[in-house]
């Protein structure tokens, strides 16, 4: 038992664990099923000031978001959230598989000190503009990492064909940790 939470006892957590299995048989599926992860406080928030790291969850949420990720066979996060959170990405709280890292970074901005190139996990997979720094694309993949070239359509990239890419890589279930800016929020 951690954070309060039995797992192996909780009949609800068993049903879930048994449907989200069962998601990923299904035929004629070209995109990985989608979870979206976002804490937030009772008001709304998700941050205390803008681009600054704001702990919100506690211990048992903090479990579950483990819980989850451990459950996908991949978690994704922007180039925003990589900047001012440094995250790991990875499953802590308990023994479990690790996730795929993905990353969508698309001017490769990721700083090479980052947790996600230099712990001793998995290296990200990063979808990039086709307009990259070759040398960064260069620098990335020589800490492990894979680039992936992805079209934009004004100035993003095309979600579409990054969830295409990570299926026919063998993501079935991905997990997004989401950080809100202003402009999302309103």
């Amino acid at each position: 038992m951690k954070a309060g939470i039995d797992l192996h006892s909780n009949a609800e957590f068993i049903r879930i664990k048994e449907d989200w299995q069962r998601t990923a048989e299904q035929p004629n599926k070209t995109r990985p099923i989608v979870t979206v992860c976002v804490a937030q406080s009772l008001d709304g928030c998700i941050t205390v000031k803008k681009n600054r790291q704001t702990q919100l969850s506690g211990s048992k949420s903090n479990f579950l978001t483990h819980l989850l990720r451990s459950w996908n066979d991949a978690i994704l996060v922007g180039a925003n959230t990589v900047s001012i959170d440094n995250p790991r990405l990875t499953v802590r709280a308990f023994d479990a598989p690790q996730p795929q890292r993905v990353l969508l970074d698309s001017k490769l901005r990721i700083s090479l000190d980052s947790h996600l190139l230099t712990d001793s996990h998995e290296k990200p997979w990063v979808f990039s503009s086709k307009n990259f720094d070759s040398r960064k694309k260069a620098s990335l993949e020589a800490c492990g990492s894979r680039v992936f070239p992805t079209r934009c359509h004004n100035g993003y990239l095309r979600l579409d064909d990054c969830l295409q890419k990570l299926y026919s890589l063998g993501v079935r279930h991905l997990m997004v940790e989401l950080e809100f800016n202003k402009k999302m929020q309103n």
